[in-house]
């Protein structure tokens, strides 16, 4: 619990500095691999005028771009449990992650198999999720408390970057 409360300052003392929301994402990202660890993270923000969810961080952006955009898909898993209900979603395989994501060969080429999804919320309303891929196994609902709580310190942040779109 020392090591997250440490990184939870450190969080706290990076949001009150001056800096861009793609210099704090890039806080968080620290932040997030002290604390679980990951391979991948991607940052999307829901666009809701533009209906689209759009990448504003990539810890690869050789493999995932920042300020790439998707339609968003009302129907998925993804959007149902995350965007819509709020609701983290972790997969732990990668045959999880092949149910879940049309791009996990990318994770498979990473030596990757395990999903973290963390909504990003406000008011009642999903802004954005944090989005960690790591190997097979790496996650599980015990590290939910911390991934929610860095979440929510990713808050204004997150509001800071849909202003910017």
């Amino acid at each position: 619990m020392d090591r997250y409360l440490k990184e939870l300052q450190r969080t706290s003392t990076t949001l009150a500095a001056a800096g861009t929301p793609m210099q704090r994402l890039h806080d968080f990202a620290e932040v997030l691999h002290a604390c679980v660890g990951f391979k991948l993270l991607t940052v999307l923000v829901i666009d809701r005028v533009r209906d689209e969810s759009r990448r504003v961080y990539s810890s690869r952006p050789d493999i995932y771009p920042v300020s790439g955009a998707k339609p968003i898909r009302p129907d998925s898993p993804f959007f149902k449990k995350v965007i819509e209900r709020g609701e983290p979603s972790i997969s732990r395989t990668l045959d999880e992650c092949a149910a879940a994501f049309p791009d996990h060969e990318v994770f498979a080429a990473l030596g990757c198999g395990s999903v973290a999804n963390i909504p990003i919320r406000w008011n009642g309303v999903t802004l954005g999720s944090f989005n960690l891929v790591a190997e097979e196994g790496k996650y599980s609902d015990r590290d939910l408390p911390i991934l929610n709580t860095i979440g929510a310190l990713a808050i204004p942040v997150i509001l800071q970057a849909l202003d910017r779109a």
